[in-house]
Formats: structure tokens, C-alpha cells, sequence
């Protein structure tokens, strides 16, 4: 079927965009002499999101909320039950005390904060249930107490990011791999989306089933795929 064509070129460009966006990015802000925690913390960790970001954005602009809630939702379990259980099966996970006091809870709030924003029929009457404007504000205000956090623990020796490997590139090719990254980002993720969307109307199954399987194993794979690339 041509769709499913599309939703797999759509996967390869995207993921193969992020990566060298990635790549180039880090290589720009190493020549400007930037330390590898700042670029751990801002290009690895946003370039490693960027493909579920890309998709959920044109999933929000043409109106297809249950593509952009099912990836995140679907995204996130398949992280912990998926992508954990199966790295705990190769080998035990050393856990450290804060994550297992402070970033375990944090992850539960998030959670739980997204159930009690989503949840606006019961609690504001709305007579829907929706993520609006204001929840999106209060997200980002989390996100960015999320980013102190990691910050304060940047300044105090925690995971400096010494370990990642940085190529090193010319300018030019630098700012020409960046532009390239972010091209096949936006058409990776517009066809994604494309995709979905026919594919779901073809055999009649809600878009959210679809972005809760294939969309959301897809992103956090290919997001698995950069992270190990960037070590």
C-alpha cells in the first residue's frame, strides 16, 4: 500500500534528519568553544525530540489532536514499559538517588498533571475534554522548572557530558548539514502525518490507535537511535 510507503520514508527521513541535525549543530557549537554540558543539555536533548516535536506540531496546525496526543501519550509508555524492560532484560540499571527521589516523582507529576488538565469535563464543565491554550502555558512552566533542575545539576559535577562525541566539521558544512536536517525534518514529518491519516480513514481504525502504536514506537526508536549516536 503507498501510504504505508510513505509512513516509512517518512520515518527514515525524519529520524535521519534529526540525526544529522544533531551532529552538525553540536559540531557548530563546539567551534564556538560551547562546553558539552550546554550542548548535552539544549542541541542533544531537543535534536532527540525533534522528530515526535515536528509530527505533533503538524498534527496540532491540521487539526488531527488525536495524532499529536496518542504520540505523546504512546510515546512515554512505550519509553518506560518498552525501551526499559527490554534494557533491564540485557542488563541490571544502576538507579541513583535522584532519580529515584526527585526525576521518578517528576515524571509521575507530569503524568498526573496532563490527566488533570485533560480532564476539563469534569473539572471546568466545558462539556469537552481538551489541552488549551492556558494548559499549554502551564506545561511549558513545568518543563522549564524541569531544565533548572538539570541545570543545578550540571553546576554540580552530575553527568558533565565528557563521554559524547563531537565530529568535527568545516563551517560550511556545519550550516549546510543544519539546513538539511531541518528540511528533512518538516517533509519526514508531514508525511508521517499524511500517512497516518489515510491510513487510519483505509481500514476505518481511530488516527489515536495509530499514534499510539506505530507513530509513537517509531519516534521513540528512531529518538533511541540518535541518543546512542551522540555517546
Amino acid at each position: 500500500m503507498l501510504f504505508i510507503l510513505f509512513l516509512i520514508a517518512g520515518f527514515v527521513s525524519l529520524i535521519f534528519g534529526a540525526n544529522i541535525l544533531v551532529e552538525s549543530a553540536s559540531a557548530l557549537a563546539k567551534r564556538f568553544n560551547i562546553p558539552n554540558i550546554v550542548i548535552g543539555l539544549t542541541i542533544v536533548a531537543f535534536g532527540t525530540s525533534s522528530p515526535e516535536l515536528l509530527i505533533n506540531v503538524f498534527a496540532a496546525v491540521e487539526g488531527n489532536s488525536q495524532i499529536a496526543m496518542g504520540n505523546v501519550i504512546g510515546s512515554n509508555i512505550f519509553n518506560v514499559f518498552g525501551i526499559l524492560g527490554i534494557s533491564a532484560l540485557i542488563y541490571p540499571l544502576a538507579v541513583k538517588s535522584n532519580t529515584t527521589w526527585i526525576e521518578i516523582p517528576l515524571s509521575f507529576l507530569a503524568a498526573l498533571i496532563v490527566l488533570v488538565l485533560a480532564n476539563d469535563l469534569i473539572i471546568d464543565k466545558l462539556g469537552i475534554s481538551s489541552i488549551t491554550r492556558i494548559d499549554g502555558i502551564i506545561l511549558l512552566f513545568f518543563f522549564v522548572i524541569f531544565l533548572v533542575y538539570t541545570i543545578l545539576l550540571a553546576k554540580k559535577g552530575e553527568d558533565t557530558g565528557e563521554t559524547m562525541q563531537i565530529k568535527k566539521m568545516p563551517l560550511w558544512k556545519s550550516i549546510l548539514l543544519i539546513i538539511a536536517g531541518l528540511a528533512l525534518l518538516v517533509i519526514g514529518g508531514r508525511s508521517i502525518v499524511y500517512s497516518a491519516v489515510e491510513i487510519a480513514r483505509h481500514f476505518q481504525i481511530s488516527e489515536r490507535i495509530i499514534a499510539l502504536t506505530i507513530i509513537s514506537i517509531g519516534t521513540s526508536a528512531g529518538a533511541g537511535h540518535i541518543r546512542c549516536g551522540s555517546l
